[in-house]
Order: C-alpha cells, then structure tokens, then sequence
C-alpha cells in the first residue's frame, strides 16, 4: 500500500465477525508512510463489500476504500457519540489516530 489518507475501523462483534466500526480522521503526514507499510492488500476474501454505503460515514456517495488484510492494530481516541447502523453501534465521528499498536495482534483483542 502507499500512504493511506485515513482508514477504516473494524472491530469484531459477539459473534467475531469483523464489522465496520468508523473511520479516522486524516492521518497525520509523517505517519502515512509507516502505516502504509504495514498494509497489505486481501486477497479475494474480505469480510467487508468493496464500496461501504454512504450511511456508514454521513456520506452523499458511497465510500471507496482498498481492502485490507485486518491484521494492524492502531491506538484511536473517539468520543462516546454513536449511531446504530444496521443495528450495530458505529463511532459517530472520525476517530483520531494516536499510533500503531507494534506490540499487539488482531488476534489479541476481542
């Protein structure tokens, strides 16, 4: 991946499928890069559609995004504020990206 301008969250409900939980704010400059790195394209299988409805993010136009192995974890702060899509709780605003998580695996967290 090159540098990516902001991404797309996923966190995993009850059941532990990987659902769309927001998204961030711009990335900060310096950091594109690293992060960018670290992504690596999915292979035929993602558990997400290509194009996310607009609804998602308070969008007019469906959002286009590259699909990405789930595999890095980052560090965000978010506020308290969410809406329920689909019945399920999504970050109403943009999260801030705080740093990569090096030391955890998706795997690690529930």
């Amino acid at each position: 991946m090159n540098s990516p301008v902001a991404l797309v969250l996923g966190r995993r409900d009850d059941a532990g499928r990987l659902r769309v939980a927001g998204r961030t704010g711009p990335l900060p400059r310096d950091a594109r890069p690293a992060i960018g790195a670290l992504l690596r394209a999915a292979d035929q299988w993602h558990p997400w559609p290509p194009v996310l409805a607009p609804a998602r993010f308070g969008a007019a136009a469906p959002v286009e995004y590259t699909r990405v192995e789930p595999t890095v974890v980052v560090e965000i702060a978010v506020d308290a504020a969410v809406d329920l899509v689909r019945g399920r709780p999504v970050w109403r605003h943009p999260a801030t990206f705080r740093r990569v998580r090096h030391d955890l695996r998706a795997d690690d967290l529930s």
